[in-house]
């Protein structure tokens, strides 16, 4: 589900992030700490722009849902092409492609990024709102607004990015239909420890909500 990607992005980037900023020679504070973790919770909705069906289809009105069409007949269907290592390989090289194209390309990745991940966290009964939709652009819109007045550097919006996008097909290979990890060769991996939307993946959500607070929490402590 929507929600479990989105928090476990989050989630892994807010774990992570300093070590990535160690090992890469990255600059990153508090600011871009908060940004990353709003970047990578809507980057782990990437893979499912395969899915006009999915939450994230109205993100952006009819722009998403004709984008999320194009890509579920370019990918072969759902789980397909998006479900790989190479398609997390090539929204990572996207976003660097932005970072290299300057901040307002960086601007436009976070901002839609930002919007996939409040789409996902969203009420699933609203889901199909317009005025949610309206409200969700409107916040996605503040939430990168305060990013471009804080944010130092965007040098690390691709590893978020690629990041995000991991977590996802991560988080789908514990299904039993599995991911095509190696896409385009069709072998499918997983491991089938949660049913997609069942008792136990709500629980999941559940102990991801509480690590994400606890981790905030404990990045931002001096």
């Amino acid at each position: 589900m929507g929600r479990t990607h989105a928090l476990s992005g989050a989630s892994a980037w807010l774990t992570l992030a300093p070590a990535i900023a160690d090992s890469a020679g990255l600059p990153i504070g508090a600011a871009e700490l908060l940004a990353g973790t709003a970047v990578a919770a809507g980057a782990a909705m990437l893979p499912d722009l395969d899915h006009p069906s999915a939450g994230i289809a109205g993100t952006l009105g009819p722009v998403t849902r004709l984008l999320t069409r194009a890509v579920a007949a370019l990918a072969g269907g759902h789980r397909q092409a998006t479900h790989g290592l190479v398609f997390v390989a090539l929204c990572a090289v996207g976003a660097a492609a932005a970072v290299a194209a300057g901040a307002t390309a960086a601007l436009v990745v976070a901002g839609v990024c930002v919007a996939f991940g409040l789409r996902a966290l969203g009420p699933d009964e609203l889901r199909d709102d317009p005025i949610l939709d309206l409200e969700l652009a409107a916040a996605a819109a503040g939430v990168t607004a305060l990013a471009a007045a804080t944010v130092a550097t965007w040098s690390w919006l691709p590893a978020a990015v690629g990041l995000g996008c991991l977590l996802h097909i991560a988080g789908d290979a514990l299904t039993p239909r599995g991911v095509p990890l190696w896409w385009p060769q069709p072998t499918r991996i997983g491991v089938a420890v949660f049913t997609t939307g069942s008792w136990a993946e709500r629980a999941l959500q559940a102990v991801l909500a509480f690590a994400l607070l606890l981790l905030t929490g404990w990045r931002l402590t001096p």
